[in-house]
């Protein structure tokens, strides 16, 4: 059948309309808790948007749009203050605590109109302006902390990395200074392999459908009789640019210890995937700094890739109702099935054949948080006590950097339930102490995703304290 010109708008938006809804029901229906006026609250703002169309978008570059926290006094202000605020322009959070109906505050990227509007709506206390520009930040960040390509030069030729920038048995601190590309990590990846070529190995565990391919460090060595091995991973969201500078931080020192014969090297084998997002972090780096999913184009959102949360794409309570969307605009958007991603596909296989691993983490930002097992459930895990045990350890080691850390698991006050993540299954499928981390900083006030350079070297520090003491609880 063809549309007529003046129809294809209408039965556009009642798609979309379908789309929305059915992500509602996910998210909200399955919840028994759910109260009635929920859902005429998300068909009001369905409703809206569909009236408005899309000449109002919070994308990039961010020029003029605040980060602001708004807190409610209850359910019911909270929905007609969001719905209100979604007349103006679309609701876009931070972070995804905004799927909880009943969170009773939430960090928004807001327009100046509809900043003027919650200022009218709400008392003075109830706002907090975390950063008044967002695009000026994210300036600010590219101009002071990211090294620019004459800076990486410094670090590295055309074809290698200088000899200089590496010395064997100690830690180049210099590099961890400013974040760095994706083309920068490459190098210095491989300068790292060679360098310590008796105690490190860089292998590739996937590819991604950009073509990047997914590196691993193994490093250490570990008995074939009887291995003890750790997993940590980084950068499932592309946006959370700390985490793989942590990480690759941690190998940097490992195999400088193990250069000098640390105990541990012979004892305990870590596997380090710095990276599980190239393609979506390359795209965070080049055009939106805010990308947290991959980039995957099997569905469209805005001209453009609607890509996959990996850390939705999980087995384990895949799709259920707690932060996930079906909604490929989301920033939670689970994908379509189960491991539908090359990324998570590569990171499964490697549960699957690696034998001996004794303990996982999966590192994020931000917040300031490690969180237990689990994290769609409330219910106890099978062995809570031990857990709980480690969790508090690792947090522990984590606050020792003068920065504190808060260990929880399930929904508390701190952390929104989430379905369909990475440890969940970890601890499920395969019976491994899996635990999320999220690092520095507190809130967006101090950065949030962006940061500042001059805390890379202590939230690497506080990080390898973590894992040093982990290392000491897998062997003995």
């Amino acid at each position: 059948m063809v549309l007529l010109k003046e129809s294809r708008p209408i039965v556009l938006a009642f798609i979309r309309l379908l789309s929305l809804l059915s992500s509602f029901y996910q998210i909200h229906f399955q919840q028994q808790t759910m109260k009635i006026n929920n859902l005429f609250f998300l068909f009001t703002l369905v409703i809206v948007t569909l009236a408005r169309g899309d000449e109002c978008l919070i994308q990039p570059p961010y020029t003029g749009l605040s980060v602001v926290k708004l807190t409610f006094s209850d359910v019911e202000s909270r929905e007609k203050i969001l719905s209100d605020l979604s007349e103006i322009c679309e609701i876009k959070a931070v972070q995804d605590e905004y799927t909880d109906p009943n969170a009773d505050s939430v960090e928004l990227i807001l327009t100046q109109e509809q900043l003027i509007r919650a200022e009218k709506l709400l008392p003075s206390r109830s706002i907090r302006v975390l950063m008044g520009d967002l695009g000026a930040a994210i300036s600010h960040e590219r101009e002071t902390s990211l090294v620019s390509p004459a800076e990486s030069e410094g670090f590295c030729t055309d074809d290698t990395c200088s000899s200089d920038s590496l010395v064997a048995g100690t830690v180049d601190t210099e590099y961890y200074t400013k974040y760095h590309s994706y083309e920068d990590f490459l190098q210095r990846w491989e300068t790292l392999a060679s360098t310590y070529s008796d105690y490190v190995k860089l292998e590739t565990i996937g590819s991604t459908l950009e073509g990047r391919k997914i590196h691993m460090f193994r490093v250490g060595q570990t008995s074939e009789e009887k291995p003890i091995r750790i997993l940590f991973n980084a950068m499932q969201h592309a946006r959370e640019w700390i985490t793989t500078m942590c990480v690759l931080h941690t190998v940097e020192t490992l195999a400088a210890d193990a250069h000098r014969k640390k105990a541990w090297s012979s004892n305990v084998q870590i596997l380090v995937v710095p990276i599980v997002n190239p393609d979506g972090f390359v795209y965070s780096h080049a055009t939106d700094r805010m990308w947290r999913k991959n980039r995957n184009p099997a569905r469209s959102c805005r001209g453009g890739p609607a890509g996959v949360d990996l850390n939705r794409n999980w087995g384990l309570d895949f799709a259920g109702c707690e932060s996930t969307s079906s909604d490929p605009c989301s920033d939670i958007y689970t994908g379509p099935e189960a491991f539908s991603e090359l990324e998570t596909q590569a990171l499964k296989k490697l549960f699957e054949t690696e034998k001996g691993l004794k303990a996982h983490i999966d590192v994020h930002s931000f917040s300031q948080l490690v969180l237990g097992r689990w994290s769609y459930s409330d219910d106890p895990p099978p062995n809570m006590e031990e857990v709980n045990k480690l969790g508090n350890l690792l947090n522990e080691k984590l606050s020792s950097g003068g920065k504190q850390y808060s260990y929880a698991r399930g929904k508390t006050d701190l952390i929104y339930l989430a379905s369909g993540v990475m440890p969940d299954w970890v601890y499920d499928a395969h019976n491994v102490m899996s635990f999320t981390y999220e690092l520095r900083p507190k809130s967006m006030w101090e950065g949030g995703f962006m940061l500042p350079a001059n805390q890379i070297i202590p939230s690497a520090e506080e990080f390898l304290e973590s894992v040093k003491a982990l290392i000491d609880y897998v062997t003995e």
